[in-house]
């Protein structure tokens, strides 16, 4: 635990409770998103169990831990509970369950080094997908009926849109490739122009010339030959260039 974690000391915790007020604007401690709530809670045969190996000679035993999360500027623990499962709960509910007989927290906090900063959003959004029972917020949220995703994105591969008009595209394939694209097309504009006597194909397509577009072209290798636009022509040449004095280093 030690070496992945800056374990802190217990008695700057007192100031989460005060954290959406303006006192603690001088605090040295602040709780940042992705922090690690360990409690000693429970004293049934899995609690001590779990006790038992998360003791060292460095640090206290534990038996519960969760995630620190902000939303809409509170503080919130992403935690699992027997029976009820992963939940979202208040942080001042969480902190106040652990208390000494002197009403004082028995909250430790552990924060990941820097090299581990990269996994905290996914480690977030893995517990949220498995709560069953999330907070219900205030907030509502109304639903544009008028938006249409097929509209919105039909000249367009994948998730990348902008305002502009769409290109026509022409590409030739060889006879094995053009197959493929026969029986799984593109995308819903792709037409075939002509067959040539090789067998190769000669297909057009109307899309916005994006990056997924080109990772899709490029990766059907000596396959495909873009014929129009020049201007797809010659980006697909240039990262292939690229791809060779990447490969020649």
């Amino acid at each position: 635990m030690n070496k992945d974690f800056k374990l802190l000391p217990l008695f700057l915790l007192f100031f989460i409770s005060l954290n959406s007020c303006n006192e603690n604007k001088n605090l040295l401690f602040e709780l940042k998103q992705g922090d690690l709530l360990f409690q000693n809670t429970g004293s049934d045969k899995i609690d001590n169990a779990i006790k038992s190996v998360t003791a060292t000679s460095l640090s206290k035993s534990y038996s519960h831990v969760g995630m620190a999360m902000q939303k809409e500027d509170k503080w919130f623990v992403i935690e699992a509970i027997p029976k009820k499962g992963v939940t979202l709960t208040p942080l001042d509910q969480f902190l106040n369950r652990n208390k000494t007989k002197f009403n004082k927290y028995q909250t430790t906090v552990a924060r990941l080094e820097r090299n581990y900063n990269a996994y905290i959003s996914d480690a977030i959004t893995f517990g949220l997908d498995r709560i069953f029972d999330p907070i219900v917020l205030e907030k509502s949220y109304n639903i544009d009926h008028s938006f249409s995703p097929d509209l919105y994105f039909k000249h367009s591969l994948e998730i990348t849109v902008y305002e502009q008009l769409p290109n026509e595209i022409i590409i030739e394939t060889n006879p094995i490739l053009s197959k493929y694209l026969t029986s799984q097309p593109i995308h819903h504009s792709q037409k075939l122009i002509r067959i040539e006597e090789s067998g190769n194909h000669f297909f057009t397509l109307h899309l916005l010339i994006t990056y997924e577009l080109k990772m899709l072209l490029l990766g059907f290798g000596k396959d495909c030959k873009i014929i129009a636009p020049n201007e797809l022509r010659e980006d697909i040449l240039n990262e292939l260039k690229q791809s060779v004095i990447n490969y020649s280093n």
